[in-house]
């Protein structure tokens, strides 16, 4: 289907949805799913736990001569192991100074492009604005940037044909398009 035009619908794909936080989050997790950036958060959690092994080691072996130097890589490591509620918290902390937050969005798929409407204001998206369309089961992020991107949560689709017609859209305009599981 890629690069064929769409039928016209009669209504467009309408998703609505109330922002919140659990929302927010998972779609930054989502978005760190894609890429490099999963390989390296699982080396980062490996390097972690070996950290933490040597520094208890090397108190150990060292009779505990160098309980300084192991103190600090066990510091290293434990933050690198809790770097994920670490960034939980950082995200929540800009979340509840967000204007608009718990806020009903509304997203309007048509042809043309995406409308997207709250209590803050709308805009409208041509969908060349569009760098690509990532979904999981749960989520569909609409990248206008590598790193800016929209979130939708699947379960605001009103039914299953409706995601069907929005990834048919999205093909139509030879946005890439990405599922991971």
């Amino acid at each position: 289907m890629r690069g064929k035009d769409v039928q016209p619908m009669a209504e467009p794909i309408v998703v609505r949805f109330t922002v919140s936080f659990s929302d927010y989050y998972a779609a930054y997790l989502v978005h760190n799913r894609v890429g490099f950036r999963s390989a390296l958060y699982s080396f980062v959690n490996i390097a972690s736990v070996f950290i933490i092994v040597a520094a208890l080691a090397g108190i150990i072996l060292s009779h505990g001569n160098k309980v300084p130097a192991g103190i600090l890589l066990i510091t290293l490591g434990l933050v690198g192991i809790m770097r994920m509620q670490l960034m939980k918290w950082y995200f929540h902390s800009i979340y509840i100074k967000t204007p608009g937050k718990d806020a009903v969005v509304e997203y309007r798929f048509t042809p043309d492009g995406v409308s997207v409407t709250s209590e803050l204001g709308s805009s409208e998206l041509v969908w060349s604005a569009l760098h690509k369309v990532v979904q999981s089961e749960k989520y569909i992020l609409l990248y206008q940037q590598p790193n800016l991107f929209h979130y939708l949560p699947v379960a605001s689709f009103q039914d299953a044909k409706n995601v069907e017609r929005f990834t048919q859209m999205v093909d139509s305009h030879e946005i890439p398009y990405v599922v991971i599981r």
